[in-house]
């Protein structure tokens, strides 16, 4: 595996992914413009616990050529892939595994929101698990001087895990488990969790840290622990309908708060820190020639491209178009 830029070329689909649960089998589909399509199917598991680590995978067969589209928080990602290829980036940072002979496994520090994206290509089994440590749960249990902080204060900072026998078979286990519903089942998934921190966080050599092109001083990337939970919701929710009464009650507090915390904290208001989020991700994805303008306007929330061109110019000094005519 060797992060670089990805090469520039035409996917036949873009996907906004969706899990969808059915009685027998799970499938993540496509959600463009209405239209529906399967790209995966197979058995999933995903378990969120406390506010510090969230886990998702399984074992699953991608069933069209495509590319599923999204954004993730700030956090602390570790992939492991047990089986299959896996094909996956943050902004200008990508990641190229193949588990065919060996497993193979990465670990990646967003120190801010960046935008994903992973490729789906028609025939692939792939057997994985993600584990996203919030950076705080990290920070509480790292010594003052430890080199985890170093990881932590560096966006998208990485290394290759070596995945050794017990890390394997804690990593079969979690897919293993399926998705937890009793107590005794949370239990034991979080115990899994714990033991394979214990064996990845615990034993990683920083001399191996490589780092990308935005390094950025950790006390750039802190935010008010109530904002930094906001944003990490919101960039799990960007392709949905997002209000400020929602948001503030989601978070038990009020809309005016909730202005004034954004406001101190991005010198942004919440609507602007959609907006500027949105449009982000819809300009990585027309440089990677991900889509056209029409649908780069739909994906940002614009129902009509005059006016997602305006506000794309307003935020980047440049047009759609005339970004696109540079590639």
């Amino acid at each position: 595996m060797e992060p670089g830029r990805r090469p520039r070329q035409k996917p036949t689909k873009v996907a906004l992914a969706e899990k969808i649960e059915l009685t027998e089998k799970q499938m993540i589909v496509s959600k463009n413009r209405g239209q529906s399509k399967a790209l995966l199917e197979g058995n999933f598991v995903a378990y969120q616990y406390g506010d510090g680590i969230a886990m998702h995978g399984g074992t699953s067969m991608e069933l069209h050529d495509s590319n599923i589209v999204s954004s993730a928080p700030s956090s602390l990602i570790l992939t492991l892939l047990l089986e299959g290829q896996l094909s996956f980036g943050y902004d200008e940072l990508q990641f190229e595994l193949d588990a065919n002979v060996t497993p193979k496994a990465v670990l990646v520090n967003l120190a801010r929101p960046a935008h994903f994206r992973r490729a789906i290509r028609k025939g692939n089994p792939v057997r994985k698990i993600n584990v996203m440590f919030k950076p705080d749960w990290v920070r509480e249990r790292a010594d003052k001087h430890s080199e985890m902080l170093r990881l932590l204060s560096t966006h998208q900072a990485h290394m290759k895990i070596h995945v050794n026998e017990k890390v394997l078979t804690i990593a079969n286990q979690l897919v293993e488990a399926g998705t937890p519903e009793t107590f005794g089942e949370k239990l034991a998934v979080e115990s899994l969790i714990h033991q394979l921190a214990l064996h990845v966080l615990s034993e990683l050599e920083m001399s191996e840290m490589q780092t990308g092109e935005n390094a950025v001083p950790e006390t750039a990337s802190r935010l008010n622990p109530t904002v930094e939970n906001i944003v990490g919701h919101i960039e799990t929710q960007l392709q949905q309908p997002l209000t400020l009464e929602s948001l503030a009650s989601e978070f038990a507090i009020s809309v005016s708060k909730l202005q004034r915390l954004f406001k101190a904290n991005l010198d942004l208001t919440v609507q602007g820190y959609v907006r500027q989020r949105r449009l982000e991700i819809a300009r990585q994805q027309l440089e990677r020639g991900l889509v056209g303008i029409t649908e780069a306007a739909y994906e940002a929330g614009y129902q009509h491209p005059s006016n997602f061109t305006a506000a794309f110019r307003r935020e980047f000094g440049v047009s759609p178009k005339a970004l696109l005519s540079k590639k």
